[in-house]
């Protein structure tokens, strides 16, 4: 619809879509360029799907799932914005689980970078 980014965009907001994408070079791939989280705009990749829930044992227990979409560029951004919010501070354990220091809630990180199918899943989770 338009020529440039920022008109893309604005098109885009003016009619409710929460994505733009480019084509590069008039070609036929569709590249995705930006993502529209709590009203403003960031590139796909600076988005993180983060879950948390309760440990047993030092395991991942599942008894609840609190979901958070994060805007930040790096993975550590990302738990320092999730941490800041739950006033609960995270360290990395394993690989991929991150420990609460005073409680037992463990958090993990399932995605990073916008994905159209978590992003379903993610519909009610909290804004970060």
């Amino acid at each position: 619809m338009s020529k440039t980014e920022r008109g893309a965009k604005s098109y885009a907001k003016r009619h409710g879509f929460d994505e733009v994408y480019a084509r590069p070079n008039n070609g036929y791939d569709l590249d995705l360029v930006a993502v529209r989280i709590n009203g403003e705009w960031c590139p796909p990749e600076h988005v993180w799907y983060i879950y948390i829930t309760d440990l047993f044992g030092g395991e991942l227990n599942y008894t609840y799932k609190r979901r958070f979409v994060v805007r930040a560029a790096t993975e550590r951004g990302a738990v320092c914005k999730v941490s800041k919010y739950t006033g609960l501070r995270f360290r990395n354990e394993y690989d991929e689980v991150y420990h609460s220091r005073k409680k037992l809630v463990g958090l993990v990180i399932e995605s990073a970078g916008y994905d159209g199918i978590l992003h379903d899943e993610y519909f009610n989770a909290e804004i970060t």
